[in-house]
């Protein structure tokens, strides 16, 4: 084949039945390559024999090439076929040149966004006309929803009605005693006959139940969380009492809260705004950079599959299930957008606006609009390309070991549990070296929502975040916006000034690279989950020891001014780990912190001596309100069954009990019977068990001894540890549920060091 007078082409065209001259029954791919190169193949001799797959054969056949002239150049070729596999080789003798591009009408390059300067690109309108198109589609789809149910008159209380309606009439008309007699009697029996029919519906309703298909957890959430109403709000102009009113005075107190802090630092604030702006100018128009890696249909198909089609939409109305029934070609759309996205290095504003849902923070005053907490909801289209987006600045981070190690809040294989553990040690350590210790547990005012965009550019440039992406982040933080909502009005649209963007997919990564260059200390421990920060210091001498966290707490305050971060010194507090006489306070902005006896940390409360006494009566206490939340599901009289019952209690109930279990599972014996109390009466209620059974500890297999109180030293004794008591061990209350249910409570050891003599229960104990 000669090469040097132009190019070939190779590969194989299937084709039904030979016949590649009928343009119904030719190749695809055959037809592109034709019509690419202008040849048009004609047969010598037609017509073709019909080809029965027997051996192989060659079929002489000729072609024209039709280049710029209109002279057709003529040449031979061979065309091999076996089967219904054909392939063919031809010398082109004269070079064909390039065809034109569609755009620019030059050769010499593909008609792409990179290669052709004339190549259409994505208008800003391009994500909401895909919006319009999903909804449109749906809205074809569906139909109205028709609720068939049953009516209340059945059976024969129908029957009663009808005999109640005739006595009362038949005692009007004669008004003798006995006729009043017999109505008051059906009207009694009436009574009783809704009330066990109400009951019977309750009943049935409870044994329909199936955790498969969510009902289970539909009815448990909502006998937990009952929201209340937005009341009445005080504003400027007077009490706002229409959902009109309420909106926009939620919303103008929201837009006050996505501000700046009032921090001003001349100097600095210059040197800042100047580097991003003249490296912003630097690379926007730059194609000489490494573009962002384009995202495949495959990875938002995966993404897509994980997520839960019971979440709430954004501003747009697309639900997650919209999403997850979406066809491939729609999928391809989306892929194409976010490609663009890349390219253009924007994102779409139509995807920055957040629809806010307010709702009253517990032990707030409720006639405030700054008392509601704004839960926000984004367009599942943004949060699929935040996926993708996120996937890559994740992937640079993790290369290039960016992150801080003492930030443990929102990466991978890291929990509270991690950084709680972190805390006890450090102090347990000191304590079992005689040293002092003490911590400052930091409380920053409106860490998400505050921060400062121009900063948080500033710091992506100074990781070395690729520049493509910076730009792109850019327009993802500034030109956002919200709207509230209550029942169904909505505000009018306001602005967000600063901070990042609640219930975003980017939105924790960017917050731990704002703080991710916060000043240490060699002789402090820094700990921080998110924006909950403390900072630890231990030291033989108590005057040491309050320099050290002050010098330190004093170059954080310049820290916090830089970056436009304040802190809230009222709830700041500081804790002393010892027994000895408490060091000198600290000092934080010219303010002194009082020692407290204990404080709360990641949803822990810790106290100075380490007893978790505070934290286990807590625990109990919520523990104790969801239960009497849930009662009328697990009740002893309910109709669930214990299947349903026990998956309450080990999915809903237990974690409020066993949350954070190795910072504090080794506590005395006497706080953890605490939590075994509560343990012993749900498991009373959940079997319909007599009083006298008693759920005490009881060894999980023959042969493994009482658990010790030494101290947890990771997490992977959570539950499954020989070291943590046995309320905490993995498997236990299952096997314990199925002995009991059986009839038969596993004996236990001989007495030894307070354990009592094994005893066993009949079955008739039990209840059934």
């Amino acid at each position: 084949m000669n090469m040097k007078e132009g190019r070939f082409v190779l590969g194989t065209f299937r084709s039904e039945r030979m016949r590649v001259l009928y343009r119904s029954r030719q190749n695809g791919h055959l037809r592109v390559m034709l019509v690419l190169v202008h040849i048009d193949i004609t047969p010598q001799h037609t017509p073709l024999p019909v080809f029965r797959r027997i051996g192989e054969r060659t079929i002489p056949y000729s072609w024209r090439a039709y280049g710029a002239t209109t002279a057709a150049r003529e040449g031979r070729g061979s065309y091999h076929s076996q089967g219904n596999h054909k392939t063919g080789a031809c010398e082109i003798k004269e070079k064909i040149e390039n065809p034109l591009c569609i755009n620019c009408n030059t050769r010499g390059h593909m008609a792409s966004s990179t290669t052709c300067p004339q190549f259409p690109k994505p208008e800003k309108g391009q994500g909401k006309d895909l919006t319009s198109e999903i909804l449109a589609a749906h809205a074809k789809a569906s139909r109205p929803m028709t609720h068939s149910e049953p009516p209340f008159v059945q059976g024969e209380l129908k029957y009663l009605f009808k005999e109640r309606n005739r006595a009362r009439k038949l005692w009007q008309f004669t008004k003798f005693p006995q006729h009043k007699t017999e109505l008051n009697r059906l009207q009694n029996k009436i009574k009783r006959k809704v009330v066990q029919y109400r009951q019977q519906v309750w009943e049935d309703y409870l044994t329909s139940l199936d955790a498969e298909d969510g009902s289970l957890w539909g009815t448990a959430r909502a006998f937990r969380k009952k929201g209340l109403p937005i009341s009445a709000l005080n504003g400027p102009n007077g009490v706002a009492l229409s959902d009109t009113n309420k909106t926009e005075l939620i919303a103008l107190s929201l837009e006050s809260q996505f501000q700046l802090n009032d921090i001003h630092n001349p100097h600095k604030d210059n040197i800042i705004t100047n580097t991003v702006d003249a490296y912003i100018a630097n690379h926007t128009n730059n194609n000489n950079i490494d573009p962002i890696p384009p995202a495949l249909p495959s990875e938002l198909i995966s993404y897509i599959k994980k997520i839960k089609i019971k979440k709430s939409p954004g501003r747009d109305g697309i639900t997650n299930k919209m999403i997850k029934n979406l066809p491939l070609i729609t999928i391809f759309k989306i892929t194409n957008i976010i490609n663009n996205m890349f390219n253009l290095r924007y994102f779409p504003n139509a995807w920055k606006t957040a629809l806010i849902i307010p709702i009253l923070k517990p032990g707030k005053d409720p006639t405030r609009a700054d008392s509601h907490r704004p839960i926000s909801l984004l367009p599942i289209l943004s949060k699929l390309a935040e996926k993708i987006i996120s996937a890559r600045l994740n992937d640079y981070l993790e290369r290039n070991n960016i992150l801080t190690p003492e930030q443990h809040g929102f990466r991978p294989r890291l929990s509270t549990s991690h950084q709680l553990l972190r805390v006890v040690e450090y102090i347990k350590d000191a304590i079992d070296r005689n040293q002092y210790t003490a911590a400052v547990f930091l409380d920053i005012q409106k860490a998400f929502d505050r921060v400062w965009h121009t900063g948080l550019l500033y710091k992506l440039i100074k990781f070395k975040i690729p520049p493509p992406l910076i730009i792109l982040l850019k327009s993802y933080i500034n030109d956002r916006s919200f709207t509230v909502k209550i029942n169904r009005t909505y505000s009018l649209t306001k602005s967000a000034k600063a901070g990042i963007a609640q219930g975003s997919i980017l939105g924790p990564v960017l917050f731990n690279l704002y703080v991710n260059d916060i000043i240490k200390s060699t002789n402090t421990m820094i700990c921080m989950y998110a924006d909950d920060t403390a900072i630890l210091s231990r030291h033989y001498d108590p005057d040491t020891l309050t320099k050290n966290i002050n010098t330190h707490l004093a170059h954080l305050e310049k820290w916090f001014s830089v970056w436009k971060i304040a802190l809230n010194t009222s709830k700041t507090e500081a804790v002393s780990f010892s027994q000895k006489r408490p060091p000198p306070e600290i000092t934080l902005q010219n303010q002194r912190i009082p020692w407290s006896q204990h404080t709360k940390y990641l949803g822990v409360i810790i106290d100075k001596n380490l007893t978790f006494r505070q934290h286990i009566t807590h625990i109990r206490n919520k523990f104790k309100n969801a239960l009497r939340q849930l009662y009328p599901l697990i009740g002893k009289k309910s109709k669930l069954n214990r299947h349903n019952k026990m998956l309450i209690y080990t999915l809903i109930l237990k974690p409020l009990l066993t949350y954070a279990s190795p910072i504090w599972a080794h506590a005395a014996r006497t706080n953890i019977n605490l939590i075994e109390s509560s343990q012993n009466t749900i498991l009373r209620i959940i079997l319909d068990a007599h009083c006298i059974l008693k759920f005490q500890d009881r060894r999980l297999e023959s042969g493994r001894t009482k658990s010790s109180n030494s101290h947890p030293n990771d997490t992977k004794g959570d539950h499954d540890g020989e070291q943590l008591p046995l309320v905490f061990r993995q498997g236990y209350m299952l096997r314990h549920f199925l002995h009991v249910l059986s009839g038969f409570i596993p004996p236990r050891a001989p007495n030894h060091g307070g354990w009592s003599e094994s005893r066993q229960i009949s079955p008739q104990a039990c209840n059934g």
